[in-house]
């Protein structure tokens, strides 16, 4: 309210610079509105490529685990047999 009483009180032209004042705010904060949404979706892009890096790497590990497995086992069937 106490405001409201100071904002009545104010020629028109300081209520104008007001405005002005407040309009390039508005677009300074837009505008990096807009770069942080940018910096954001880049982020996310580089995220989803990286998870799906690391899920290929994961299954190209477990196939040479598996591969290290079926070398064992047949390097201890062959110590059995000597």
């Amino acid at each position: 309210m106490v405001a409201d009483k100071k904002l009545r009180k104010l020629k028109r032209t300081e209520l104008l610079e007001m405005l002005v004042a407040m309009k390039k705010e508005l677009d300074r904060v837009s505008g990096e509105n807009e770069s942080l949404q940018k910096k954001l979706n880049d982020n996310e892009e580089a995220q989803k490529k990286l998870m799906q890096t690391l899920q290929e790497m994961s299954v190209k590990l477990d196939g040479l685990c598996k591969a290290m497995n079926v070398q064992t086992d047949i390097d201890s069937e062959s110590k059995t047999d000597e």
